[in-house]
């Protein structure tokens, strides 16, 4: 018997797709990681596949994870087709391999995994994360004809929020497939401490000791309207909070001259008081105990999404609106 599985659970073997993975930032890829870690300590067995981006090689290791790269399309729409085909034929080779296909996405591209997983002879699961946007256009055109034809195909589709849930309903997928699963929290690593390690971690962090922080958390991207927070905590003087707005993130891949982060570190070096900025490592986690409230960009993730980090943390989190709804 697998250590740690009850004896009336076999383990599995599973294969799980995402599109960004390590060293590309991303924070569906994270939530793939942790899950991983969890059911691997279960005893079941993971291999992960995703795109392989320049300069990139087509295998890995990650955390003790196997990972395969395969390349996707160069066109600029559809690019798809070339990694349906190379995952298809990955999947082929392996098909002994694996009992699982899960896929951490649940948009047109991801919704391949259905019909594969069902020629191969597999199980499928597919995750979506953002409301008005994994399932965003089904049945609207030929791609969202087939968008909606495979999912149907997929075995269970988890939503982690109630409005994800009513848009695969609408999409008419059947209610005995379709799941409401929030994202976890691992509650021992996100937690509230108390004032004097609170402090420790700051001086540790070379952050005040006694100002107050807002602290984002996210990829640098004009996505988030970071940017336009940071121009308006600053022209707003922290809106009368007297916080420090702290940004923790890597660069966007869609900023590739890093312009947006060095706008950032101006006004940081301009306004030192109100607002600073700095590169997501794998132990900004213990910043999570030193604002006392969370700004999130409120787009399209639901409530319980951006909520799921500052709630053990007994922070209060304070949305702030996304560049396309900016005045």
């Amino acid at each position: 018997m697998t250590p740690g599985l009850p004896r009336s659970q076999a383990a599995l073997r599973i294969l799980m797709y995402t599109a960004y993975f390590e060293p590309e930032y991303s924070g569906a890829a994270l939530q793939a990681l942790t899950l991983a870690r969890e059911l691997r300590r279960r005893g079941h067995r993971i291999e992960f596949v995703t795109n392989r981006w320049p300069g990139l090689a087509d295998r890995a290791e990650v955390d003790g994870f196997a990972v395969h790269r395969l390349e996707p399309g160069r066109m600029r729409k559809h690019r798809e087709f070339r990694l349906w085909f190379n995952l298809a034929r990955h999947v082929w080779r392996r098909r002994r391999d694996f009992d699982v296909l899960h896929s951490h996405g649940a948009y047109f591209t991801n919704a391949f995994i259905g019909p594969l997983a069902r020629l191969m002879g597999l199980k499928s699961v597919i995750k979506a994360s953002l409301a008005s946007d994994d399932l965003q256009g089904l049945s609207q055109g030929w791609v969202g004809r087939l968008h909606r034809f495979m999912l149907r195909r997929i075995d269970a589709c988890v939503a982690i929020s109630q409005d994800l849930l009513a848009e695969f309903r609408a999409g008419g997928l059947p209610p005995t497939r379709t799941h409401h699963i929030p994202n976890g929290v691992d509650t021992e690593r996100f937690c509230q401490v108390s004032q004097a390690t609170a402090t420790a971690l700051r001086l540790q962090l070379g952050l005040p000791a006694s100002q107050p922080i807002a602290l984002y958390v996210g990829v640098l991207d004009s996505r988030k309207n970071i940017l336009g927070l940071a121009e308006q905590w600053i022209a707003g003087d922290a809106f009368g909070t007297g916080a420090l707005l702290l940004a923790v993130g890597p660069q966007s891949r869609d900023d590739a001259g890093g312009h947006l982060r060095r706008r950032l570190a101006e006004l940081a070096a301009a306004h030192p008081v109100a607002s600073r900025c700095t590169t997501f490592t794998p132990t900004s986690d213990r910043t999570i105990n030193a604002p006392i409230c969370w700004s999130c960009h409120r787009s399209r993730k639901d409530c319980p999404t951006w909520c799921w980090k500052p709630w053990p943390a007994a922070c209060p989190a304070w949305p702030h609106a996304p560049a396309a709804a900016a005045s």
